[in-house]
């Protein structure tokens, strides 16, 4: 029998990192009994930023001229996954091509590469199926993080997208507020977004902020990474596996 593992984060106002900056407002009518069940009209607005929480980025993000969501295939936003565990990575261990090609091994061409790290489960203390506010503390953002190697490895690979539940570029050890204090972000040097760059650079799609990886028994899932159909460089996104 399946399982369906979700790895998105959930969105509320109680997000608190500022560049996601979410408001979510509702407007509510007066409720009504009609034939013995009681109604209320429930009409919201959103406001937040396409990076929030769990989402996709497109090759836009970096690249000049890149496709927007709204032009990409739709099958680039799922299928077949490959998971790479790493959960014994430390606080501001990088993730390099070793690592994926010691752990990667069944990783193959037109794969979706899902790194675990439990990243995400750690901030939030193990429970991260209905907690609202990931990550918790600024100690997300000391977690392991990617580097050009590894990047260049998954461009070697050929594969469509890669997946993190941690940090999803290389950390500036220099200002671990990293943009992402209550009092605003600072502007990133080129040498942060490297692993951003190579990707989109190479049609790799980022798919950022996932949870509950840990969750995931098997190497190989289906995965859905499935965005709104915008003309934006991201967009939110409902992730989960698929385990048969």
């Amino acid at each position: 029998m399946a399982r369906i593992i979700d790895c998105t984060m959930i969105v509320s106002n109680k997000t608190w990192r500022g560049p996601w900056k979410v408001d979510i407002s509702t407007r509510s009518g007066n409720r009504i009994d009609f034939e013995n069940i009681m109604l209320k009209e429930l009409n919201s607005t959103l406001h937040f930023s396409a990076h929030c929480a769990t989402h996709i980025d497109s090759p836009r993000h970096r690249i000049c001229d890149g496709p927007t969501m709204d032009e990409l295939p739709i099958e680039r936003c799922f299928g077949d996954a490959a998971v790479v565990d790493l959960v014994d990575k430390g606080e501001l261990e990088p993730i390099t091509a070793g690592d994926l090609e010691q752990r990667g091994k069944h990783v193959r061409e037109g794969d979706i590469v899902l790194l675990r790290t439990a990243w995400t489960e750690r901030n939030a203390g193990g429970d991260c199926e209905n907690m609202e506010g990931l990550p918790l503390t600024l100690d997300y953002w000391k977690g392991p993080y990617p580097t050009r190697s590894m990047a260049e490895w998954m461009v070697h690979k050929k594969v469509k997208a890669v997946g993190f539940d941690g940090p999803n570029d290389v950390v500036n050890l220099k200002g671990m507020e990293y943009e992402c204090t209550h009092l605003g972000s600072y502007r990133k040097k080129i040498d942060d977004q490297v692993v951003h760059i190579i990707h989109l650079a190479n049609g790799i799609l980022q798919i950022e902020y996932l949870c509950n990886l840990t969750r995931i028994k098997k190497d190989r899932v289906t995965f859905f990474a499935v965005p709104l159909k915008i003309k934006a460089e991201a967009s939110p996104i409902r992730a989960f596996a698929i385990e048969e």
